[in-house]
């Protein structure tokens, strides 16, 4: 059995209690295992483990504490700080910009009664960023192919899309990479589809990439062409933003003669003020509106350059 390396005793990690004991992995989820290996899990009673309030489960000051301390465990006992996030894909330590390790709390303080105030966020954007998503591009890339290394462990059998484009080749590039480091990675199966309007070019490119690589990116072809899809389905749009505008105009039965009127208004806000009659949400909808030139007599709908304020 493995033994912790955060703790000597068989007793709470954060009261130093016998009773009810239960295993803690510091690092759940997918890292769950990866905890076990590098004996990063803890003890704790079964109230501080999994009950509310006081239960690290239900606690995310206790258990962003415990993450501190267990980063700084493998960093005491396996190695660096770049190899932990290899391994475990995020650094704890340095997850506010700023702020010095020792400002924050231990998992022991905060178990005794001490108080760490927690990153409050107000947006989804900043609650799920990834940590990486703020490095230089050298760090990044090797955060991605640590997070690259841990799915083909996870994954042996995985299938990556291919379009063809700089972002498709940069994926592959770190993948292959990736796998080139080890033989126990099996290799990526890739996934082109061909909606039937790819320049030669982009054909191309799948060729030489899967040729260059030593790698199969087989071709898929959708069962309804984009023409018969487009008649059944109706044409798409350029983004969310702008379809939810113009599901806002289609159920206000606001004319689409107002969007010339708008576009060619000096004064955007007080036309706004005017067309909308203070109605919430007016502005998406003739942004939405703004961005679009309906050919009359025609059934599409081309997407003109459109600044968003």
């Amino acid at each position: 059995m493995k033994k912790s390396i955060m703790q000597n005793g068989r007793e709470s990690y954060l009261s130093g209690r016998t009773d009810s004991l239960e295993k803690h992995h510091v690092f759940g989820g997918a890292n769950r295992k990866w905890s076990e290996i590098y004996g990063l899990f803890v003890y704790l009673a079964h109230d501080e483990h999994n009950e509310p309030p006081r239960g690290v489960h239900h606690n995310a000051e206790k258990d962003y504490a415990l993450k501190c301390d267990g980063q700084r465990a493998f960093e005491r006992v396996h190695g660096t700080r770049e190899e932990f996030m290899q391994i475990f894909g995020r650094n704890w330590l340095d997850e506010e910009p700023g702020e010095a390790a020792d400002e924050v709390s231990t998992a022991s303080a905060a178990g005794a009664g001490s108080s760490r105030t927690a990153p409050i966020f107000k947006s989804k954007v900043y609650t799920d960023r990834p940590l990486y998503a703020d490095y230089d591009a050298p760090r990044k890339f090797e955060a991605i192919k640590s997070i690259i290394t841990r799915r083909l462990v996870e994954y042996p059998n995985a299938i990556c899309s291919y379009s063809g484009g700089s972002d498709s080749d940069i994926m592959m590039h770190l993948i292959e990479t990736v796998r080139s480091t080890s033989p126990m990675f099996a290799p990526v199966e890739y996934c082109f589809f061909n909606t039937g309007l790819e320049m030669d070019a982009t054909k191309r490119q799948v060729h030489d990439m899967a040729k260059l690589y030593g790698v199969k990116i087989h071709t898929y072809r959708p069962k309804i062409g984009i023409v018969q899809a487009v008649r059944k389905h109706g044409q798409p749009f350029v983004s969310k933003i702008m379809s939810k505008g113009l599901e806002g105009v289609q159920k206000k039965h606001i004319p689409l003669s107002i969007a010339d009127e708008y576009a060619n208004a000096e004064d955007k806000a007080a036309k706004r003020a005017e067309l909308g009659g203070g109605n919430r949400g007016t502005s998406t909808k003739l942004h939405a509106l703004s961005a679009l030139c309906i050919h009359q007599g025609a059934n599409t709908a081309c997407v003109s350059s459109c600044t968003f304020p």
